[in-house]
């Protein structure tokens, strides 16, 4: 039948099953008919040449059917150095995509595949580094009072989790710092 997807079950570790429910941009390249994807869930029918925002289990099995191309879904060489030196020469944490471990997982296996061990290396080293810059920002932020949800839209899911979570503590440790101390009133402390 034209313009039918066999919609296949994704089966990946934990973490992929997180990032399969994000919405992504898919270039329609053919035709797809509805699809009922779950009971009372369908989608389509998308025509081809369009663009479309759908959750990216969804686009994986277009893609995998040459029914779709994920378009933001890569991380390139080249972008993952514009965040390196984007955060290297600003002192404010810069802003990345929630998906962002994601992609650079992608391109990873991307680099394992072609073999080449010495600019995967490379590229790990420069993530690790990257990664390093953004948790000594993300460290500071989280002595700011409250949480910046402002800070937070900067960060990828990981991120932002190990922000809230260390946020979280550090607030719990200075109450009980403060009350140990005599300090009245901490909820007024601001």
């Amino acid at each position: 039948m034209p313009g039918e997807v066999v919609v296949m079950y994704y089966r990946d570790n934990l973490s992929s099953l997180f990032y399969m429910g994000c919405t992504v941009n898919v270039k329609i390249l053919k035709d797809v008919a509805r699809i009922k994807v779950a009971k009372g869930l369908a989608i389509g029918p998308f025509k081809a040449d369009s663009v479309v925002t759908i959750p990216r289990w969804i686009a994986v099995c277009l893609e995998k059917n040459g029914f779709a191309k994920v378009l933001e879904d890569r991380l390139g060489e080249m972008e993952l150095y514009r965040y390196y030196h984007r955060e290297l020469t600003n002192p404010e944490l810069q802003p990345v995509p929630k998906d962002f471990l994601y992609r650079f997982n992608k391109l990873l296996e991307k680099l394992r595949e072609k073999g080449v061990k010495e600019k995967t290396k490379r590229i790990c080293d420069m993530f690790t580094d990257l990664l390093r810059l953004r948790l000594q920002k993300i460290l500071r932020a989280t002595l700011k009072s409250g949480v910046d949800e402002e800070e937070a839209k900067k960060m990828c899911f990981e991120e932002e989790l190990i922000y809230l979570a260390v946020n979280r503590e550090v607030n719990r440790w200075l109450d009980q710092v403060l009350k140990v101390s005599g300090v009245e009133n901490v909820e007024e402390r601001g």
